[in-house]
């Protein structure tokens, strides 16, 4: 159309709709047209334009980008990192029509402080107080929800940091709750003393390094410290983790753990999800606990707290009271949330030097009589972080192997994975299929197991839920462990191909829909069911009544393994889930598999991390298997770190 048409149109025939999208630059449709930039992220520039009556080029293109980041985990968009790094943070498309690096470089060009100066000036942009809808803080770019959560977690974490908590004389309560204790210094005694001294702690460290057994003894301490006050009572403890099979995971840790203390009574081992502990609802409205309507807790212990995203975590210090003590548990190298976010990786960026104040050496010299060496520039922050360092689970070539990618040190790494160790090997084939149906079939670990057992029917006089019980821990045996979810190596073709390789040796029955051992993962939370994102459960045949006729096809109901026990929904409940015979390693945190096979894609990419690959290995408990192409893939991974904008850990500094 000639523009002098367009020009009579605009404001007077074109819809509001239309008009504002013929107001947006153009370059915005290109990065869509190019695969990258999301409809949602053109349509924030566009409700700035219609709402805020927004024109400036660069304001819009930075809010898009805003929301981009946002979509990549990014709680903010760092302009200094950005215009340093860009090919960081945006994705490659050179050579393409519309290239990011046309405006990045133009932005590079004029500088980011007059870049700043330029979105200060718009009227969409605030700088914290008031109701725009974007908001400029030290060069970092929000948009004004994300803002608002990072400062009131930030907030959260230093009152509670700053709240006085008195010493006492812990040796005697330390050397009873760890008689086994010969390291010098024991890192699980100075984490309970440490913790017992704040109203902020975080307890972090590496699968089998004793998280719940410390967190289990602190709150013994707790709870005797309590009771001894005048007129003293217990304390309200509640323990929650961010998906179910987490919370089912420390559910029975606490179990076996707590039943040795005199006092295991006072210890609470139900778990609760941090949805459930919050009563988030499904349909986006006010949660049960909130700021106006506190949590009636006194401790609250967070398991997992690495998969805990900011808008999570933020809910939490919103409903949580002011006195209230917050230990949050982890293992900082994990990958970060799904959602925005990387608060522990934040919270923890130093933890691994291990640095002290005088005086919180003074204090913990006092209280525990462990010496360490102070340093001077330690910060509040460290003095409230213990990392646990000695693995009891991890003795072998696993833990040597995680520390290896956790170090980058790739020499190490395929020195380990090629020295004949049967807890360790990486698969170099080409042949994908193949060698994942060796795995998959092995009758003794693999999904064969389960199923094989399946099949032979729940044993006369048997309970239903203590069969599903059993299938359930078979399951747990394997598992295929993804990079990617799309293409030949990732989690919906592999899926795909287990599916059919089991098939054609008659371990299920059909490729598609319901069959009964179909193992499937739930998506989304489901108050209705009473199960949450996470969740893993198995198809099974309901027993066949007496009057059944035999041509009659099995009734299935999904069973699955819940803190409190085996629960079972008709497969037509479930309308968020899906086939995990691989899932992505994301999906896999919070769980543990005997035997874990990680698939690597065949050629690196910005999803391929340090971290992804040292969770999926940590993820096993007795047998690591990597399956790819090419090993330089997996050598370049452990070079690549996640990296996540967000002001946090400078709010905390």
């Amino acid at each position: 159309m000639p523009s002098n048409e367009m020009g009579d149109l605009e404001g007077a025939a074109l819809p509001r709709e239309l008009l504002s999208r013929e107001l947006l630059p153009r370059e915005l449709f290109g990065w869509q047209l190019d695969g990258w930039l999301r409809p949602v992220d053109i349509g924030l520039a566009q409700l700035l334009v219609e709402l805020g009556h927004e024109k400036d080029a660069d304001v819009l293109i930075a809010s898009a980008l805003v929301s981009y980041h946002l979509g990549c985990g990014h709680v903010c968009m760092d302009l200094d990192a950005l215009l340093h790094s860009p090919e960081a943070f945006l994705p490659n498309q050179r050579g393409l029509k519309h290239p990011w690096r046309v405006q990045i470089a133009r932005w590079q060009q004029i500088g980011v402080n007059a870049l700043c100066e330029r979105l200060r000036a718009s009227d969409v942009v605030g700088e914290g107080e008031g109701a725009e809808p974007l908001v400029l803080d030290k060069n970092r770019l929000y948009l004004r929800r994300y803002w608002h959560y990072e400062t009131l977690v930030a907030s959260g974490v230093r009152d509670r940091m700053s709240a006085p908590r008195p010493i006492q004389d812990l040796k005697e309560s330390l050397a009873r709750l760890f008689p086994e204790a010969t390291e010098i210094p024991d890192w699980q005694q100075v984490a309970v003393a440490m913790a017992s001294a704040h109203s902020f702690a975080v307890i972090s460290g590496g699968p089998g390094t004793g998280k719940t057994t410390t967190v289990v003894r602190l709150l013994s301490l707790l709870q005797e410290q309590a009771i001894a006050k005048e007129g003293g009572r217990p304390l309200r403890i509640a323990l929650a983790a961010p998906t179910g099979k987490a919370a089912a995971r420390l559910t029975e840790s606490i179990s076996g753990t707590k039943s040795k203390l005199s006092n295991a009574a006072l210890i609470p081992d139900q778990v609760s999800t941090l949805h459930r502990l919050l009563g988030i609802r499904t349909d986006g409205g006010r949660p049960r606990y909130y700021r106006g309507k506190l949590l009636h807790v006194d401790v609250l212990v967070i398991d997992e707290a690495s998969m805990v995203d900011l808008e999570m975590m933020a809910a939490v210090m919103a409903a949580l009271p002011a006195k209230a003590q917050l230990i949050l548990l982890g293992d900082k190298d994990q990958l970060a949330s799904v959602e925005a976010g990387a608060i522990l990786g934040e919270i923890c960026k130093n933890a691994h030097l291990a640095r002290y104040s005088e005086a919180a050496c003074g204090e913990l010299l006092q209280s525990a009589g462990v010496a360490l060496t102070p340093v001077s520039d330690a910060i509040v922050l460290d003095d409230h972080i213990v990392t646990l360092k000695k693995s009891y689970r991890f003795q072998g070539a696993i833990g040597a192997l995680a520390s290896a990618m956790n170090e980058s040190n790739a020499p190490k790494m395929f020195e380990i994975l090629n020295s004949g160790d049967s807890a360790v090997q990486f698969r170099n084939t080409s042949q994908l299929h193949k060698t994942l149906a060796e795995l998959v079939l092995d009758p003794a670990s693999g999904y064969a197991l389960y199923l094989r057992t399946l099949q032979q029917g729940c044993p006369t006089g048997q309970d239903m839920n203590a069969w599903a019980k059993t299938l359930l821990e078979q399951l747990s045996t394997f598992q295929i462990l993804c990079a990617l979810r799309k293409g030949p190596a990732g989690v919906d073709a592999v899926n795909e191909a287990v599916v059919s390789m089991l098939k054609s040796h008659s371990l299920i029955s059909q490729n598609t829909g319901w069959y009964a051992g179909r193992p499937v993962m739930v998506t989304r939370n489901d108050y209705s069911t009473g199960l949450m994102n996470g969740d893993v459960g198995i198809a099974l045949p309901e027993p066949t009544s007496e009057n059944a006729s035999p041509e009659s096809p099995p009734v299935l109901r999904v069973y699955f393994a819940q803190p409190d026990g085996i629960r079972r929904v008709l497969p037509s409940r479930l309308t968020q889930a899906e086939t995990v015979f691989a899932m992505t390693v994301h999906k896999s945190q919070g769980s543990e598999f005997k035997h874990t096979c990680l698939v690597l894609p065949e050629s690196s990419g910005a999803g391929l991390t340090r971290e992804l690959v040292y969770t999926a290995v940590t993820r096993a408990k007795e047998r690591v298997t990597i399956v790819g192409s090419d090993a330089q893939v997996l050598a370049r991974a452990i070079q690549q770190r996640v990296v996540r904008c967000s002001g946090l850990a400078e709010r905390l500094a």
